[in-house]
């Protein structure tokens, strides 16, 4: 396992490398949590703070153990945390971190390649239209899509992996592309040379 020190410069950057340190393991993060519940203990609010806090973060990365993407974002972690420590902000930024640096899930990219073609994540249809008619809800006006582009534009978005409709992202999606596919390199020949000299 390398000695990775992404996630610790992320969040040193984003100053929440206090925040992730004062925590003392006491679990109550894991008891708040719904998705830990339904999961059995598999997903673990906990212990994504100790890989973070440890040189074994890469586990959260590539062996997605446990995957933070099954967090629902909820914040009960957050509220009920006795020392503080800010759950939300730190699993967020573990989610930016494995989307920059490795692969963020497809069905996330897709609803982010939508936005791009409909200017919203999910599109409506005519069965959901006729639903609104029934319930009586007003007509959903239809989104500006160069608009949303241009917000888009305007944030990292287009840094994870999104194939955009916008034609003006596509260069600066094919050069982060690039610089992610160097990272990869690197870090797979660093890999391989902390294996030899394990050896």
């Amino acid at each position: 396992m390398t000695n990775s020190s992404i996630l610790r410069e992320e969040l040193a950057k984003h100053d929440l490398t206090v925040s992730a340190s004062v925590c003392y393991n006491c679990s109550t993060c894991v008891n708040s949590c719904p998705v830990s519940r339904i999961t059995e203990g598999r997903y673990n609010p906990r212990k994504i703070i100790q890989l973070a806090n440890s040189e074994y973060e890469d586990k959260l990365y590539v062996n997605l153990e446990p995957n933070t993407w099954e967090c629902t974002m909820c914040e009960l972690c957050h509220e009920d945390c006795p020392q503080g420590v800010n759950l939300h902000e730190i699993l967020l930024l573990v989610k930016n971190v494995i989307s920059k640096e490795y692969e963020c899930p497809k069905h996330h990219l897709a609803e982010a390649e939508s936005l791009t073609e409909f200017g919203k994540a999910i599109p409506s249809s005519r069965s959901i239209e006729r639903r609104r008619e029934q319930l009586g809800l007003p007509e959903v006006k239809e989104t500006d899509v160069q608009e949303v582009c241009k917000l888009i534009q305007m944030s990292t978005i287009a840094e994870y992996g999104l194939e955009p409709q916008c034609p003006e992202m596509k260069k600066r999606l094919e050069e982060r592309k690039k610089k992610k596919a160097k990272r990869k390199k690197l870090r797979k020949e660093r890999l391989q040379k902390e294996e030899n000299d394990n050896e």
